[in-house]
């Protein structure tokens, strides 16, 4: 029950308040909301809440958790962006105002931007209450000078359009109070969005899956690492390759999950580094669970994360995880939960691997630790009833301000 910790009373109070609530969850492309987000439209659809969706592109899937599911021509790329704004202004525009919510959720950089801005070109008594979710602002502390202030620049004017903002980790939330991008009480610090640790469970999986997946792979090989991850430049898959290449003499493969526009580029550094026999390119996989128990550890090198996800499926997988000390990453691994390298440095990124394979019983009780954090601050039972917290609190209040009007 999302509201098991109010008592029965308190419970119907705001039982009440979400009921027929028009909430509208906003993203850039529906990946975003099919991995991340439908426990929470699922929890306010049991509120008795009416909540629609507003992306680019979407699926079956996806389409059942909502009432509609608007297409929206959303994109990833800042310039074409910038090229639809004034159209996407104009079709949002519309939908907010005709559809009368009462809360518009915004994830997602460019998405949210956009949305939050239309709400200047709406009248103040027809706009909704916006809540903005910064899954790790894009200034940061790797960013450089000009883009830094470019995008903090953004963020505090979109902040005029914006009621409540949850940031996902604790640069964000200090940045967020110390660049007032909103009041004090409107800025909410939660730990991510929460994973489900009864399905990243290693108990799930037996050893016999296990054994014929790595003897699918890489037959005989006493080292298994594995990298998860989108091949862009913010992830830097090339330190990896140069790690690998300064261990060569240790046995050892290294299978890279996913894909994307440098991927090709990867591919060639690791033939001219001729590493090609220690390093897999699986693609695009359904089987995350399993390719992380088989696996001795997982590697993260990107500077760029709010709150990574793939690392706390890869702690509540019990899988050691070797990745970059920074923002967000720092909240999970600090305190002995995993291991931080130096940004960018391959020498000491290597040496964190060589680690691993050189202590597996060390490394095998660290990630036992990781995985009672996950369960204690990260699960989604602990961290959707406080997301939760923040739509009551909205609603709420707005509900008694309507009154004040009246």
């Amino acid at each position: 029950m999302i509201f098991g910790r109010l008592n029965k009373m308190v419970e119907k109070e705001f039982r009440d308040i979400f009921c027929n609530k028009k909430i509208l969850f906003v993203t850039t492309i529906s990946r975003t909301i099919k991995a991340f987000l439908l426990p929470y439209v699922s929890a306010l659809c049991e509120s008795g809440a009416i909540v629609d969706a507003m992306c680019s592109g979407t699926d079956k899937e996806v389409e059942k958790y909502f009432r509609k599911v608007w297409s929206i021509r959303f994109t990833r790329n800042p310039m074409l962006a910038l090229l639809y704004l004034p159209s996407l202004i104009n079709r949002i525009r519309k939908i907010v105002i005709n559809e009368k919510y009462d809360i518009v959720h915004v994830h997602t950089p460019i998405a949210s931007f956009i949305t939050r801005i239309t709400m200047a070109f709406i009248k103040k008594e027809e706009r909704p209450i916006v809540i903005y979710t910064a899954h790790g602002f894009h200034f940061h502390p790797l960013g450089n000078r000009i883009s830094n202030a470019l995008f903090k620049g953004l963020e505090k004017f979109a902040a005029i359009y914006t009621d409540y903002l949850i940031t996902i980790n604790e640069w964000d939330y200090n940045n967020a109070l110390k660049s007032k991008l909103l009041a004090e009480n409107k800025i909410f610090f939660i730990k991510g969005i929460g994973i489900d640790t009864s399905f990243y469970d290693p108990s799930n999986l037996n050893d016999e899956d296990v054994k014929r997946f790595k003897d699918q792979i890489c037959p005989s090989c006493p080292s298994l690492f594995c990298v998860i991850a989108e091949f862009n430049k913010d992830k830097r898959h090339i330190d990896i390759l140069n790690a690998i290449y300064n261990l060569k003499d240790l046995t050892m493969k290294v299978i890279f999950v996913g894909d994307g526009r440098l991927k090709k580029k990867i591919k060639r550094k690791a033939e001219r580094l001729r590493v090609t026999d220690k390093v897999i390119f699986l693609g695009y996989r359904n089987d995350i669970p399993l390719i992380l128990r088989a696996s001795d550890a997982m590697i993260l090198t990107s500077i760029r994360e709010g709150m990574p996800r793939v690392i706390m499926e890869a702690m509540s997988m019990k899988t050691p995880v070797i990745a970059y000390e920074i923002r967000g990453v720092i909240d999970l691994l600090s305190g002995g939960y995993g291991i931080l390298v130096k940004p960018k440095s391959v020498k000491d990124l290597a040496d964190a691997i060589e680690w691993i394979i050189k202590n597996p019983s060390e490394a095998k009780a660290m990630a036992i630790k990781a995985r009672e954090k996950m369960i204690k601050e990260h699960d989604i039972g602990v961290v959707l009833p406080q997301h939760i917290d923040v739509y009551e609190q909205a609603i709420f209040k707005g509900h008694h301000e309507t009154e004040e009007d009246n």
